[in-house]
C-alpha cells in the first residue's frame, strides 16, 4: 500500500462544518489552504460519529458555532487519541479536542480558555463501590486511559493517598468502559461524563455499575490549537478561531451548548 492511501485511510471524515453532506470520504476531499481540520477521538458525549457518518458531541457542536460565525471553512474528523497528538504536533490537523491542560503537552500545542469544568471518578461495579467507605479502601487493578490527564491524575490520587493499585493503561476509554464490563477490572478511573453517557446507553449497566460519589477530582477540558503551522493562511484562520471563540463563548448559544442543547 503506498504512503498516500496509508495517510488518507487513517481517518474517517463526519462532516463538514458548512455542510449537511455527510457522504464524503477523505480521500474525496478537496482541502484548500483557507480548510481547518479539525479531529478527535470518539469520546461521546464530547465527541464522536454515528453511524450515517454524522459527528455529534458538545465539543463538535461549539466547534462549529464557531466556524459558522467567523465564517472559516472547517473539516471534521474522528481518529485515535494517540494519533491525534500525533497529527496535532506534525501540523496534520489543526484543532483538537477536548483537551486536559497538562505542562507536557504545551509542548505541541496551545489552549483555549476552559470550555468546560468536568472531573474523574472511581467507577465499578455496584457491588464493589458500595463496600469502599474511603478511598484508602481501594486495591488491585484499576484500568485508566493512557497519555491522557486522566491518567496523569490517578496517578498524582494514588501517590498522594499512598494507595494500593496497580494502573493498567488502555489506549481507548471505550476500551477501557468495555473491559470493565467483561469484569477484566474490579475498578476504572474515568471521566464521569463519560461513564454517565456509557450507562445511559443501557439500562442494564445503571443497575449493574456506579461511580464511587464521594470523591471527585476536577479537571478543566479545552480546545487545543497545533503549533506547527503548514502556511501563513492556516495560521491566520487559527487565530481567527481562537478570536471567535472568545466572542463567542460569552453567548447565550455557548450556555445553551454546555447545558446540551
Amino acid at each position: 500500500m503506498s504512503k498516500f492511501i496509508k495517510y488518507f485511510v487513517l481517518f474517517q471524515i463526519i462532516s463538514t462544518a458548512n455542510s449537511d453532506d455527510f457522504s464524503v470520504t477523505l480521500s474525496d476531499r478537496k482541502l484548500s489552504s483557507n480548510t481547518l481540520v479539525i479531529a478527535a477521538q470518539e469520546i461521546p458525549p464530547y465527541y464522536y460519529g454515528v453511524q450515517n457518518g454524522e459527528v455529534r458531541g458538545v465539543f463538535y457542536k461549539i466547534a462549529k458555532d464557531v466556524c459558522k460565525q467567523e465564517k472559516i471553512d472547517c473539516q471534521f474528523f474522528t481518529l485515535p487519541f494517540r494519533r491525534a497528538l500525533h497529527y496535532i504536533e506534525s501540523g496534520k490537523i489543526h484543532i483538537t479536542m477536548p483537551m486536559g491542560l497538562l505542562e507536557s503537552r504545551k509542548k505541541i500545542m496551545t489552549f483555549s480558555p476552559e470550555i468546560l469544568a468536568t472531573g474523574y471518578v472511581f467507577f465499578g461495579g455496584k457491588d464493589d463501590i458500595d463496600k469502599i467507605n474511603d478511598l484508602t479502601m481501594f486495591s488491585g487493578l484499576i484500568g485508566v486511559h493512557t497519555k491522557s490527564s486522566t491518567e496523569k491524575k490517578l496517578k498524582n490520587i494514588i501517590k498522594e493517598h499512598n494507595l494500593n493499585l496497580e494502573i493498567k493503561e488502555e489506549t481507548d476509554v471505550q476500551d477501557v468502559l468495555s473491559k470493565l464490563e467483561r469484569k477484566r477490572y474490579k475498578y476504572i478511573f474515568v471521566n464521569k461524563d463519560i461513564a454517565n453517557d456509557w450507562q445511559n446507553k443501557d439500562s442494564s449497566r445503571r443497575a449493574k455499575f456506579k461511580a464511587y460519589d464521594k470523591f471527585l477530582s476536577p479537571v478543566n477540558y479545552h480546545i487545543a490549537y497545533t503549533k506547527n503551522f503548514e502556511s501563513k493562511e492556516i495560521q491566520k484562520k487559527l487565530e481567527k478561531f481562537r478570536d471567535g471563540l472568545a466572542k463567542y463563548i460569552k453567548s447565550p448559544l455557548f450556555l445553551k451548548r454546555i447545558n446540551g442543547n
